[in-house]
Formats: C-alpha cells, structure tokens, sequence
C-alpha cells in the first residue's frame, strides 16, 4: 500500500513515499541523481540546499534514523537486499562512517538504532537525555550451557522507533566499535574465549549463527551435542562428527 508522509523539518514542502519517491508540495515528483551507487535528490533541508542522500530522508522520515542533524553526513546507507535502488524503510538500516563520539559526554558513543543512550569502551551506558548511567542485569547460569562462566549482559531500553528492547552489551559494543554490513541483523556476537562474561573489544566479534554454534561446539559449550562415529559399510571407514547435526 503507498503511504506518503511529510519529511520532517521542511516546512511541509516536500512528501516522501514508503517507496522511496520524493515529491514537492504539489505532489511533483522531484528528479534525483545516482553516485556511486546512491541516490541523491537536492532540497532545501536540514543542512540549507545541498544534495542529501534520499536513503537518509526516507529513514528520517520513517522513524528509524534519529541522529542528530548536524551528524547526518556521518551515516552510511546500508541496504538489507544489497538493491541500493529498493527505498523502502524495511530495506534501510545504517552505520556510522566512525564512531561517534556524544558532545557532551567524552569517551561515550552513539548505539546505531538506539540513539538516546551512549555506550563506553568498557561498557558504561548511559542515557543521553537525562545523562544517568544505566545498569546491566545478568542472564542467569542455572541450566545453562556446559563449561559457561557467568552470564551475558543486558539492560532494557528504547530503540529509534520508542520500542522497549533488550540491548545486550556484547552487541551494543559490536554496533559501536566492531564495522558491520547490510547482512547485520543476521549476525550474533561471538566470544572468542568462550566466557561471556568477558566483553573486551578483542574478545567479541561478529558471527553467522553456524560460526558461533561451531565455536560453541570446538570449546566444549555444547552440552547438548554427543560426538558421533559413523562407519561406511562398504569401505569400513569410521568417521567422527562433533554432532548428529553435522554427521
């Protein structure tokens, strides 16, 4: 279903789809040009008259960019279907180009899609808003994986949309400091000591949900996998797998 909404900060003067398409007042679809594999339309917007990439408009407008405007040049455009021509908000998430660092709040960095609140390199958080620094709870370890020391770390809060979330703190340092793709939303943070509780920068790092479940495996996380032996009836040759899974 085509939806329109006015962008916002520009006087009611220009109206973006949720395909992607910009149009004047007068519901004129105003021309746009490709860079690079971009797609730029000059306004009159936040920054004065200039060319502003059409991919950050429809997310301003849509709710799911919420940097302040000044930092607007810092994001980059990500697009889930790697179709940078498909402006439709689900298609558009971003990254910062750095990370960027909160004026009034040295050492505390903007969490791409949760922009009220700030994280540290050590992990502090805090809401930017009312500047009070946020605690982390632990996810419990009763019943949890064989060999796990400590639990991970989370703490709920609102992400660019006003949803409550449960941010956990491996992820939000990866969405800070550690650069990720179009392909992020599918990624789970790794621990490459295998503790969790262990949240240093040189400790985490991005991971396919196979990368993290083989890690888990090699470090003996896995209590629910039982090595398996598998024996060829013509040729005799036994062969060991980790798990039913992979035999």
């Amino acid at each position: 279903t085509r939806k329109e909404l006015y962008v916002p900060f520009s006087g009611r003067r220009y109206i973006i789809t949720n395909t992607g398409k910009i149009l004047d007042s007068e519901k004129k679809e105003i021309p746009v040009e490709i860079i690079d594999r971009s797609i730029f339309v000059e306004i009159d917007w936040l920054l004065g008259r200039r060319k502003y990439l059409l991919s950050v408009i429809v997310m301003f407008t849509y709710g799911s960019l919420k940097v302040p405007d000044h930092l607007l040049d810092l994001v980059e455009p990500l697009y889930v279907d790697a179709d940078f021509r498909n402006l439709t908000p689900q298609n558009l998430i971003y990254r910062f180009k750095t990370p960027l660092e909160v004026e009034n709040y040295p050492g505390f960095f903007l969490i791409p899609f949760y922009v009220n609140y700030a994280l540290s390199k050590n992990g502090s958080l805090i809401n930017i808003e009312t500047g009070k620094e946020k605690q982390w709870s632990v996810t419990s370890t009763e019943n949890n994986k064989k060999n796990q020391k400590g639990g991970y770390y989370f703490s709920r809060v609102l992400n660019d949309f006003g949803f409550s979330k449960c941010l956990f703190l491996h992820r939000a340092l990866c969405l800070v400091f550690k650069e990720y793709d179009n392909k992020v939303q599918s990624l789970v943070v790794n621990h490459k000591d295998g503790n969790p509780s262990n949240n240093h920068l040189d400790n985490i790092e991005w991971s396919t949900y196979k990368e993290n479940n083989n890690h888990a495996i090699a470090m003996g996380l896995r209590s629910d996998n039982k090595p398996i032996l598998s024996k060829n009836i013509k040729t005799g040759e036994i062969m060991k797998f980790s798990s039913i899974n992979e035999c």
